[in-house]
């Protein structure tokens, strides 16, 4: 919560800085304030359009308010651009993108996006709990047994080859 006024001070002193607003956008979602963490996001775009970290802030408050297609599209976008993602790594994108899916009935593909971001990151310990939640949901959830045995320690086991991976996640955006 102290975050939020940290945020809104620095804010008074750099009205125009792309960070500071998307990571405004990100306090805010934290705190289930959606809608101004949208307009946070939307402010930080603003001042640079083509800026990841806020696309993929936008992309978790638009899926949060139910908007799940323009949300996919945000979050679509944040990993088609710059991929300025401050200390995050694309994985936070496909994330977010695998949270909305399920809500629109598209599991198999937010499956997709959460294995992409565990290839990308394999010790994202968001992502493998999303992950293993959608798999229960899904026509197989046997296979959440195993997804929560998975450790939660870089093993190198469930990532693809790098080119292989490259090449499927670009399938899947221009699928959507």
């Amino acid at each position: 919560a102290a975050a939020l006024p940290a945020c809104n001070q620095a804010l008074n002193f750099k009205k125009k800085d792309a960070v500071l607003w998307a990571t405004r956008s990100d306090v805010l979602s934290n705190l289930g304030q959606y809608e101004e963490a949208l307009i946070s996001a939307a402010t930080a775009l603003r001042f640079k359009s083509k800026y990841s970290l806020a696309l993929t802030y936008q992309c978790r408050s638009l899926s949060e308010l139910g908007k799940q297609e323009e949300a996919i599209a945000s979050c679509n976008q944040a990993l088609q651009v710059n991929k300025d993602l401050g200390n995050n790594t694309p994985a936070l994108a496909w994330d977010m993108r695998g949270l909305a899916l399920p809500r629109l009935g598209r599991n198999q593909e937010a499956l997709t996006s959460y294995q992409f971001a565990i290839d990308i990151k394999p010790n994202y310990s968001r992502a493998i709990p999303t992950e293993c939640n959608t798999i229960s949901t899904t026509e197989r959830p046997e296979d959440t047994i195993q997804c929560r045995d998975t450790p939660l320690e870089a093993d190198g086991a469930r990532g693809a080859s790098s080119h292989a991976m490259e090449d499927s996640k670009k399938d899947t955006l221009h699928d959507t």
